[in-house]
């Protein structure tokens, strides 16, 4: 069983630093001796992660808020609202997301409106 995270760095420096500190890092829970893989994705950029996601049938009502992509605001560290869908979505088969923050960095604490 495989799960994703999708992060969006501001600069190419800071992705290369994080890919450099948890590429190969063990995960602390679930199955023992699972690695993280930290590949650049298929998609770059924060415009276009926002563009794909915001159709996408994770998105869709019917699916948990705890399966959708989340916006972290980079100063404050907040959760803030993703932009909402531009035609109706069906729900897609989804996975419950999992934010596992680098050293230094909280997760994020609450959602905002």
């Amino acid at each position: 069983n495989k799960g994703f995270a999708f992060l969006d760095f501001v600069t190419a420096e800071a992705a290369a630093r994080f890919r450099e500190q948890m590429d190969g890092y063990v995960m602390p829970h679930g199955r023992r001796g699972k690695r993280l893989a930290v590949k650049p994705a298929r998609v770059q950029g924060l415009g276009e992660n926002v563009a794909q996601f915001r159709n996408s049938g994770v998105m869709a009502p019917e699916v948990p808020e705890e399966y959708k992509p989340v916006l972290v605001d980079d100063l404050t560290g907040m959760i803030v609202s993703f932009p909402g869908a531009t035609r109706r979505l069906r729900p897609s088969h989804t996975k419950k997301k999992v934010f596992v923050a680098p050293p230094g960095l909280p997760p994020p604490t609450s959602r905002s409106a």
